[in-house]
């Protein structure tokens, strides 16, 4: 899984993921005000508006949603996976620890972006995802890009025996036996869910960082386990009018 992406070709597309230093990013009812300007700075970093940018209310589940312009300054309630073919909307989610994954087809325009932990890896948000790109979108599988963005790694994701049965059938690879503990890789489960909707291996990317393991990057909710939870936002979208 290599770790530099192909959408970094394409000058048109804006993603991005924040770090520690830009502020914690999930909305909550005792930080709003500063959560708020946290996202409005990062958001203008990256030359956008904060009204251009629609988001989803994570719940770890699996629901899906098509976004288009009566969305705008909107927070989608139980929704882990957005996807849209109009420039000019930025979707987003946030994640600590979780996986934020991106997915763009550069052929119809079309971008999406998920949170998946490890049960939105169980319950297929990733097949779910692409489906309604393929299907409702007219995208092909064989030409959308996806990046695994930072998350927590196999190194640190442990897990009690339940988890271990639901993955070890499928996915025996991603579980790890290590000093009489069970790990879980989830990178590895997302590609390999990536390659069953027939994306093509040379377009599938990963970063190599572990939310946990860098603590001066990234929060985790792991190791840090802070209430309200600190995430970071991750954000994915098309610039009006740029061609590449």
């Amino acid at each position: 899984m290599k770790e530099t992406s192909e959408l970094f070709n394409y000058p048109e597309l804006v993603f991005a993921v924040s770090e520690k230093k830009d502020g914690p990013m999930k909305i909550s009812e005792k930080q709003t005000r500063i959560i708020l300007k946290n996202r409005d700075r990062f958001f203008t970093s990256l030359g956008l508006d904060s009204d251009v940018v629609i988001s989803g209310e994570i719940v770890h589940g699996n629901n899906v949603a098509i976004i288009g312009r009566q969305n705008l300054q909107t927070t989608l309630t139980n929704t882990d996976a957005l996807v849209t073919d109009q420039r000019g909307i930025f979707l987003a989610i946030t994640v600590a620890d979780c996986l934020p994954i991106f997915l763009f087809d550069p052929i119809n325009e079309v971008v999406a972006i998920v949170h998946a932990g490890w049960r939105g890896l169980k319950n297929n948000i990733i097949e779910k995802t692409i489906g309604t790109m393929t299907i409702k979108l007219n995208s092909k599988s064989s030409d959308i890009i996806a990046y695994i963005g930072p998350a927590i790694g196999s190194c640190h994701f442990e897990v009690k025996s339940d988890l271990e049965k639901i993955f070890k059938t499928n996915y025996p690879k991603a579980v790890i036996y290590r000093d009489d503990k069970i790990f879980i890789n989830l990178k590895l489960i997302a590609r390999q869910q990536l390659l069953s909707q027939n994306l093509n291996q040379k377009n599938i990317f990963a970063s190599v960082d572990c939310t946990y393991c860098k603590a001066e990057k990234f929060y985790s909710f792991r190791r840090d386990k802070t209430q309200p939870v600190k995430t970071m936002v991750a954000l994915i979208g098309l610039k009006k009018g740029a061609s590449r």
